[in-house]
């Protein structure tokens, strides 16, 4: 059987999202009783990249060990949250914040700037609705 590990060391992006969603994939074909593990040292990243790998993670067969080795923040601290086992080494961190959004002011109608702020109220809410869910 190959290795079934994963590093995450890099911001999630929707650039690495089909890399991580292919492994599981594989690792969940060649076996679904074999656990996969998610090795995690990463500051975040996409929300819609990181909604997009949860989907992933929930639908996976496999038993899913996640462990922080240095950092777990933002939306990688939903990732480690999805472990159907979780793990945090001794000098690991986890960091949680409201959910940020870029937008730029100058010059657009009020109500692109609503539109904006709505979609920040989604996300936020969706962002600590999923992980009360998966730590309870």
């Amino acid at each position: 059987m190959g290795k079934r590990e994963l590093f995450i060391t890099n911001e999630i992006t929707r650039e690495i999202t089909p890399y991580i969603q292919t492994f599981l994939k594989e690792c969940e074909e060649e076996s679904q009783m074999e656990p996969i593990k998610i090795y995690i040292n990463c500051f975040g990243g996409s929300l819609n990249a990181l909604f997009s790998i949860l989907d992933m993670i929930k639908n996976c067969k496999c038993p899913i060990y996640t462990v922080d080795i240095g950092e777990a923040d933002s939306a990688a601290a939903l990732i480690l949250a999805a472990g159907t086992k979780r793990f945090i080494t001794q000098n690991s961190r986890v960091m949680l914040h409201e959910v940020q959004i870029s937008m730029f002011i100058d010059l657009q109608p009020a109500s692109a700037v609503q539109a904006q702020m709505k979609e920040f109220e989604i996300f936020n809410d969706r962002f600590f609705t999923e992980l009360s869910r998966l730590t309870k």
